[in-house]
């Protein structure tokens, strides 16, 4: 089709010459100015915006290899400057450290590169140190467990001695983080020794002393606080095993003194909650002895009575026990034989140990001599009405039975100046024989030793001894 006002050919889609701008008969179009601009605007190809697209999509892409580029040379100028010490780092020699370090202490920019990476292998040491199950290497060598891993992971990075490691390489912004590394060390050094004692030695107050020194800062902490618990159990089981051995031989003093070693046990550099679950551990051995005191009371040992009162305050020294000890004090036996008993005494003398005429011995002995003038021999008592009974054995000294003599001897016993009691009388061939007699309510007690002879000038009669002479308060119905 051509236009019929230039001719030139139009294509059959327009609606206006593009060479005259004349409207294509049949379309319905109407020429203007306007329509001239829109209809070439229209026929204008769309690429024409695309250059500019590309131009931002270009200078974007631009930017961030460019960003790429930088952080990869700042990278690779970073691994290029801390090369050598990286190298150093992973020789695990200490000296080498130290020696690279030391080179770049004039050139401030490498030696803060050289802090970071220092301060890097720390975290590190300390991450893989918490991480490290020490519990076989512990059980068979000790604390001596974590010394030997430190040289098998680090080599002389770390040691015992400052002198060998990389402590010359530590800086003031590290300083904390080593002394950190320094402290879990010797926290993991003692939780190790803690197993060797508890696992291996079975000394567990010992085990209780190194696992109350693991920091909190240890991986192992927890498990050291359960430790603790355990073998304190176990410590207060050992320690109450040792005192009953002794209170079955009779020996309360050595008993009290076993039972002192549980006191120490709150005295450790534990936590406030573990402490509080010991004196709970404590608390409850220490009522069984209490239990015990009083079965001893009801079956009349008080000697065993009180001693066990004494194990439960020595266990638990804050369990309000003391008004229960003196309580139970008033049913112990008053030695009459002890010198700091007797008010006051006359013409008697003591003995340790006497035999009788049936070649027995007999301890704690007051005697009364044959050749003694006819005065009788006394000792006075003060009881104040605290007792019930008294009782003793009374018996013939074997030396004196070599004499024989026709006299005899016998016992009197006053109580607040009224007679009480006559022993049997004992000449040289009596066997001994054990007297007793009631003082209840009696405030003062005179015990008489009296001789009898065929003369009225001299009494020869035999020597004659009361052994174990003691007073009794009854049981508690």
């Amino acid at each position: 089709m051509f236009c019929k006002h230039c001719g030139k050919e139009i294509q059959e889609e327009c609606r206006f010459c593009l060479n005259c701008g004349a409207p294509v008969e049949g379309t319905g179009a109407v020429y203007s100015p306007q329509t001239e601009v829109q209809t070439a605007t229209s026929l204008t190809p769309a690429r024409k915006t695309l250059p500019k697209q590309k131009k931002i999509l270009y200078s974007v892409l631009c930017v961030a290899i460019a960003v790429v580029l930088i952080v990869f040379s700042v990278v690779i100028a970073n691994l290029t400057a801390t090369r050598e010490l990286r190298n150093a780092i992973a020789s695990r020699n200490g000296a080498t450290v130290n020696m690279v370090y030391a080179q770049a202490r004039t050139n401030k920019s490498t030696l803060k590169k050289y802090d970071a990476l220092i301060g890097k292998t720390i975290s590190e040491m300390v991450s893989e140190l918490n991480a490290y199950d020490f519990t076989d290497a512990a059980e068979k060598i000790g604390g001596d467990a974590v010394e030997q891993y430190m040289a098998t992971a680090w080599g002389t990075l770390w040691t015992q001695s400052s002198e060998s490691d990389i402590s010359d390489s530590i800086s003031l912004n590290n300083q904390i983080h080593w002394q950190e590394l320094g402290e879990l060390i010797e926290s993991k050094e003692n939780y190790c020794e803690g197993l060797y004692c508890y696992k291996t030695e079975k000394d567990y107050d010992e085990a209780i002393e190194f696992f109350a020194e693991v920091s909190d800062a240890d991986s192992q902490y927890d498990a050291a606080v359960t430790m603790i618990s355990e073998c304190t159990d176990l410590y207060v089981q050992s320690i109450l095993k040792e005192a009953d051995e002794y209170f079955a031989e009779g020996n309360i003093e050595e008993a009290l003194f076993t039972l002192q070693n549980t006191r120490e046990l709150l005295e450790k550099s534990i936590s406030a909650e573990l402490t509080d679950k010991i004196y709970a551990t404590i608390a409850s051995y220490a009522e069984t002895y209490m239990q015990k005191a009083e079965e001893y009371l009801k079956a009349g040992d008080f000697t065993a009575a009180v001693g066990h009162v004494e194990a439960a305050i020595a266990i638990n020294p804050n369990g309000g026990y003391e008004s229960m000890l003196e309580e139970y004090k008033k049913y112990l036996p008053f030695k009459l034989y002890l010198s700091e008993n007797i008010l006051s005494a006359e013409g008697l003398y003591k003995s340790g140990s006497e035999a009788a005429i049936d070649r027995k011995n007999y301890d704690n002995c007051i005697l009364y001599s044959w050749w003694k003038n006819a005065t009788p021999k006394s000792a006075t008592y003060y009881l104040g009405g605290n007792y019930d009974t008294v009782d003793g054995v009374f018996f013939t000294t074997a030396k004196s039975a070599s004499y024989q003599f026709d006299g005899y001897a016998y016992i009197e016993a006053y109580g607040d100046g009224k007679l009480l009691y006559t022993s049997p009388s004992m000449n040289c061939e009596s066997l001994p024989e054990t007297i007793s007699f009631s003082v209840t309510g009696v405030q003062k007690l005179e015990i008489r030793f009296v001789g009898k002879d065929s003369t009225a000038e001299y009494i020869y009669c035999p020597e004659v001894a009361v052994s174990e002479l003691t007073a009794h308060k009854n049981p508690p119905q």
